[in-house]
């Protein structure tokens, strides 16, 4: 091998795996995992008091991978435990305890939050609820 030889193999050994997360980042927008559903509806009204909030995707997703976050907007509810997922690994559950007269904001992944994510390891498409408790 001539010198320098190595340091150009070096090179493009390290190249290779930044070029396959590259790749990885340039996946069409409309293979992102998407939200197909929540409860409560987003831009509903329900009662105050303890409930809970579920997201449905349109494919199964990772199972310990989530971000319920404020996106800085407004008041979030008060959490009472962790997500729980469905057998299909479509659905999380959060059980939530809501003030009267509120408007909730959740972000179902939002800026560097990004943990829900489906089996292949894709960030899903970030999804904004809103709703309104009443008095």
């Amino acid at each position: 091998m001539r010198p320098g030889g190595l340091a150009v193999v070096a090179a493009l050994a390290m190249a290779a795996p930044a070029q396959a997360a590259q790749a990885q980042d340039q996946i069409a927008p409309t293979d992102a995992p998407k939200v197909i559903g929540t409860f409560p509806p987003s831009g509903s009204l329900v009662p105050a008091g303890i409930g809970q909030i579920q997201v449905t995707y349109d494919r199964p997703m990772m199972d310990k991978s989530w971000s319920f976050t404020t996106g800085g907007e407004q008041q979030f509810p008060e959490v009472d435990g962790g997500p729980v997922i469905s057998d299909d690994h479509r659905t999380f559950s959060l059980a939530v305890k809501l003030q009267p007269n509120s408007t909730y904001v959740v972000w179902m992944n939002s800026g560097h939050y990004q943990n829900f994510k489906d089996e292949q390891g894709r960030s899903a498409t970030p999804y904004r609820l809103t709703f309104k408790t009443s008095e």
